[in-house]
């Protein structure tokens, strides 16, 4: 489609994401929201103060599910040091610590675009210092003053593109005389320090020309009985220091991202320490948790966290606002205890959707879609391992509630599975037919079986070592898997 309004009068979609310049969030937003759309958008949440407040506004009169793209709160280590903090193992917390340094614009020669125009805390304090706020706020909860605050723009002007521009690639200037320039209108780096409702201080930077750091975001908490770090180029592993230790033997110790941490035993399908975790796990995770808010899966049925509102993306703002504020009054303190604070603006203000809200809120467009085309009835569901510490009967209802019929099942290998006890199916027909009997009453298919990387062999030519993981049979009519090869069904509740 060549035009986004084609998106919104399309009666096939149901959720769009906004990855477009912040000004334009605003009017695809509401245009979305009125069409009946779910809306996920990035951050910063627009480019105005006014366009931020309008879209909190159109959030809470929407009978749709909307949510912004802060991805770090999703991060399953950020996570965990926000459990630390919530569960006082570090004690009370001193001082937060966070920078989030980049140089995608250190080259001159990058041309100019919509992200260097601007006033100025919308440059790099809008990009990435959104998200260390977000993220500091996530760990340390709500910032009430901020001070100290200086900014500074470190290229002056930047070539103008001639031709169409990807991710900031750099211009040849080679032919200097054929080059206009643009003054660049907001910061290349800003920094500034806060005070939280806890009594903890913070102190922040971020930058876009910071030499040889292409996306460099780093934390730390330190508290009174402990502190914990994390940097994004060890994205699977936090640091942590405390009063466990046997004197003598203090020292950071690194920690891998496990299934004791919040998002990884439920979002990843191999979920045990030391499969690693990448930057790209949090958009699976924000993903993941979108489409179960729009299935209107709870918490209590093992929903991950919902999306940070248009709400919290209107908060950020203005404390990004507060910031600029501070550095254009020479670092004075500025008060944003008045804040609408993210907390009192929870997505419990707007309706859930279930599977069956979802079918009621675009009735119309769906009896449209029917009468062109048939259509296919979705029998392939979760992947249980991501409800692995659940029975598989409470899996199962989890599944059907959110509207789905199938389920592929973990049957071991590397990955413990509570769902297939492969030695009893494997020596009783009884049992099989029991444990398919299961799926029946709950009106699900099993749909498939995910070996976790390991070869499907008949039980004959495996032996009991190798019996113990994998079932030596495979859904009819389906191919047996082979070695290193894993198959996973993609689908809202994956």
């Amino acid at each position: 489609m060549d035009d986004w309004r084609a998106v919104a009068e399309d009666p096939d979609i149901d959720i769009v994401s906004i990855v477009v310049g912040n000004a334009l969030h605003r009017e695809i937003a509401e245009t979305l929201i009125k069409a009946g759309k779910h809306v996920l958008c990035e951050k910063p949440l627009a480019d105005t103060l006014e366009s931020a407040r309008a879209m909190a506004q159109a959030e809470k009169e929407a009978g749709v599910v909307t949510g912004v793209g802060f991805t770090y709160r999703r991060n399953a280590a950020v996570a965990e040091l926000a459990k630390l903090v919530a569960e006082g193992h570090l004690g009370e917390i001193n001082h937060f610590d966070g920078r989030y340094w980049c140089d995608y614009g250190v080259d001159p020669s990058t041309p100019m675009a919509w992200r260097y125009k601007g006033p100025m805390g919308s440059g790099a304090l809008g990009d990435v210092g959104s998200h260390l706020i977000d993220t500091a706020e996530v760990i340390c909860g709500p910032i009430i003053s901020v001070s100290g605050a200086a900014m500074m723009t470190s290229i002056k002007e930047r070539p103008v593109a001639t031709g169409h521009v990807t991710r900031g690639t750099a211009l040849d200037t080679g032919d200097s005389a054929s080059v206009t320039y643009e003054p660049v209108e907001n910061d290349d780096v800003a920094t500034f320090t806060a005070h939280f409702a806890s009594g903890a201080v913070g102190t922040f930077s971020c930058s876009r020309v910071a030499w040889g750091l292409p996306n460099s975001l780093m934390v730390d908490v330190l508290g009174t009985k402990g502190r914990a770090s994390w940097d994004l180029a060890r994205c699977g592993e936090i640091k942590i220091d405390d009063v466990s230790s046997p004197a003598g033997l203090g020292g950071a110790r690194r920690v891998l991202v496990n299934p004791d941490f919040p998002y990884f035993a439920r979002g990843s399908s191999m979920a045990f320490g030391g499969v690693g975790l990448t930057q790209i796990e949090q958009f699976t995770y924000q993903a993941h948790a979108f489409l179960q808010q729009i299935a209107g899966i709870t918490p209590e049925q093992g929903a991950l966290p919902r999306c940070a509102s248009f709400a919290d993306g209107y908060r950020e703002m203005l404390l990004a606002d507060a910031v600029a504020r501070s550095a254009a009054a020479g670092g004075a303190a500025v008060d944003v205890a008045d804040c609408p604070s993210s907390r009192a603006c929870k997505r419990g203000r707007q309706p859930t959707h279930r599977a069956d809200s979802l079918r009621h809120t675009t009735t119309q467009r769906r009896t449209e879609r029917r009468t062109r085309r048939p259509l296919m009835p979705l029998t392939y569901g979760a992947y249980t391992a991501c409800l692995q510490d659940r029975s598989l009967p409470e899996a199962l209802d989890v599944l059907k509630e959110a509207g789905l019929t199938g389920a592929e099942v973990n049957v071991g290998g590397f990955i413990p599975s509570p769902h297939c006890p492969v030695d009893a199916l494997l020596a009783s027909p009884t049992a099989r037919d029991e444990y398919l009997g299961l799926f029946k009453d709950k009106g699900m298919t099993l749909s498939g079986l995910n070996t976790s990387g390991q070869p499907h062999l008949a039980a004959a030519q495996r032996g009991p070592q190798a019996r113990r993981g994998h079932p030596g049979s495979h859904p009819p009519g389906r191919p047996a898997r082979g070695q290193g090869d894993r198959h996973h069904v993609r689908h809202p509740g994956h």
